[in-house]
């Protein structure tokens, strides 16, 4: 597996998004979102939110317009965004 750091492929920032969710809509919001470009990490979490979504992106212009995609999806109740302003640790393998 080759790693890539994003920016290098125009992918400078980081965003971590919470999503909320309407019992209703629960069905296929996991597999709407995880179609979108730019989202790298989809998690089905327990809490407040039902998902926590990690995306690359080029600017905050494209990640506003990911998040208005997010919005539309049926099930959608609500976002929070969180921009990372650094990445301290990040691994990608598993210690055995």
């Amino acid at each position: 597996m080759a790693v890539v750091d994003p920016r290098t492929v125009g992918k400078a920032l980081t965003a971590i998004v919470l999503v909320k969710a309407q019992p209703k809509g629960l069905p296929g919001l996991l597999d709407a979102l995880k179609k979108l470009d730019d989202i790298y990490e989809v998690y089905d979490v327990t809490g407040q939110y039902y998902s926590i979504l990690k995306i690359r992106t080029s600017g905050t212009e494209r990640l506003s317009k990911i998040i208005d995609e997010i919005g539309q999806i049926e099930g959608v109740a609500g976002t929070e965004t969180v921009i990372v302003l650094r990445t301290v640790k990040e691994e990608l393998k598993v210690k055995l």
